[in-house]
């Protein structure tokens, strides 16, 4: 079936009649289905010359606070001037403002955190008067299945460019029936036509569920069991792929002998600032970060992708950085603003034409030269780890020499590394299961020998 004839239908089923007001349909959405356990609803962001990026259309609306639609606007786009022309597709992180803040010890507060994954288009249009077009769709919720939404982006966000606003309206029907998300479970989800089959990750189902929790971030890509597709094919996302987004190796492959000395960066909490070209760079290579300590859990503030319009940024610029945070930048004014921040990773796009896909048969010592304002401004850098931390762990070259020549294939390759790191992870984690195992239970001669030695303390 055609997707616009779905879009025809899923419209008649919704408005059955001419006079349906669209809070009613919206009202039917909640009461037959399941959107708000997917997500929490779609915001269309375009750029006026006179305002700036501003939140066009919310649906459901009522769905985010203004102080929310702002933050939405503003991660909506490149944070600095950028050339790129045509589609692109990445995810950010922001915190609610929503007065829920859970208080905790200290007076200090866990913040609620909202995730947006968005599909950008930019292209010329000599008709405006900035010289081009430039819209975003972003979906909104509070899961961290990065694989699914940047798959369901990639599906929704192009037709949404060719059918208007109407499909938002049938894209929040088809979730709405979706089942609920059901951890660890392999579900299948119908979409515009396809059927997605993905694998929701682990956490507290039920605290989830009730807002109180969240889910494991997933970085797999699912299947699409319908339109199949080519797993080989270089688009980030083509109906079939089967790798993650975000391939360690492809990713940092000029820095892969730097991977030790960030696993202990991410391991430690220590602060770091991800230096790209572009938002879906930033956001591949710390959706890559956080695979790289798992099975942790990272624990610390992230962003995909920050900008200076964040709340949070006058902190940053005040040398108030927390520990455990990692933030995803463009904006070079990041540089100028902290230069002693004490860790930046500068990453290319792992999708430039011009990068080497094979490990280099020698590796060169790490350049740890602090990127200059010139080369911040332009772009043009080499991919380098700037810290002053001294490794505790040596890089394994053998490994990384197993990963040279070959026919095997970068998923391969990159399968292989996050392999690798999760052994290493989990080696790590082994030392401290004695002393995060139960206690075992007592027996009556423990009970006994136990009352007997308080007993002679007490005299």
């Amino acid at each position: 079936m055609k997707v616009i004839d779905l879009i025809r239908r899923s419209s008649k089923e919704l408005k059955a009649a001419e006079n349906v007001e669209q809070g009613d349909i919206l009202k039917r959405l909640e009461e037959n289905g399941s959107l708000h356990y997917w997500i929490r609803c779609f915001v269309v962001v375009t750029f006026d010359i006179d305002v700036g990026q501003k939140a066009e259309l919310v649906f459901p609306p009522a769905s985010l606070t203004d102080e929310e639609q702002a933050q939405v606007a503003f991660h909506a786009f490149p944070d600095s001037m950028s050339s790129t022309i045509g589609d692109a597709i990445y995810f950010f992180r922001f915190a609610r403002n929503d007065g829920e803040e859970v208080e905790i010890k200290r007076k200090r507060k866990r913040r609620k955190f909202l995730y947006g994954y968005v599909f950008s288009r930019q292209k010329q249009d000599r008709g405006r008067k900035r010289g081009f077009f430039q819209k975003s769709l972003v979906l909104i919720t509070r899961h961290p299945f990065i694989g699914l939404f940047h798959a369901v982006m990639a599906i929704v966000g192009p037709l949404f460019f060719e059918h208007g606003e109407r499909l938002l309206e049938t894209t929040c029907h088809h979730i709405s029936r979706w089942p609920r998300p059901s951890p660890s479970q392999v579900m299948e989800l119908p979409l515009a036509g396809d059927v997605i089959e993905t694998r929701i990750p682990e956490k507290n189902l039920e605290r989830a569920l009730e807002g109180k929790g969240t889910f494991v971030h997933s970085t797999e890509i699912p299947r699409f069991l319908i339109s199949g597709g080519n797993p080989d094919d270089p688009a980030l996302m083509m109906p079939g792929l089967l790798r993650t987004y975000g391939n360690l190796y492809r990713t940092f492959l000029p820095l892969l002998s730097d991977l030790w000395l960030l696993w202990e960066i991410m391991i430690t909490g220590e602060p770091l600032f991800v230096f790209c070209p572009s938002p879906s760079a930033c956001s591949e290579a710390i959706a890559c970060l956080l695979d790289l300590v798992y099975p942790v859990i990272f624990q610390g503030d992230f962003r995909p992708y920050f900008t200076i319009h964040d709340p949070d940024f006058k902190e940053i610029a005040r040398k108030d950085t927390p520990k455990a945070t990692v933030l995803g930048i463009t904006n070079p004014v990041f540089l100028k603003a902290v230069p002693d921040f004490p860790n930046v990773l500068a990453v290319a796009p792992s999708d430039d034409s011009n990068r080497e896909l094979t490990a280099p048969a020698k590796w060169k010592r790490p350049m740890r030269k602090p990127i200059s304002h010139a080369e911040s401004l332009t772009g043009d850098f080499p991919e380098r780890l700037v810290t002053k931390r001294e490794p505790v762990i040596p890089p394994d070259f053998t490994f990384l020499r197993s990963l040279t020549g070959g026919e095997t294939s970068v998923t391969n390759r990159g399968a292989a590394v996050k392999a690798y790191f999760r052994q290493m992870t989990t080696n790590f984690l082994s030392v401290f299961h004695p002393y995060l195992s139960p206690t075992p239970v007592e027996n009556e001669d423990d009970a006994r020998r136990r009352k007997h030695l308080s007993g002679a303390f007490d005299s």
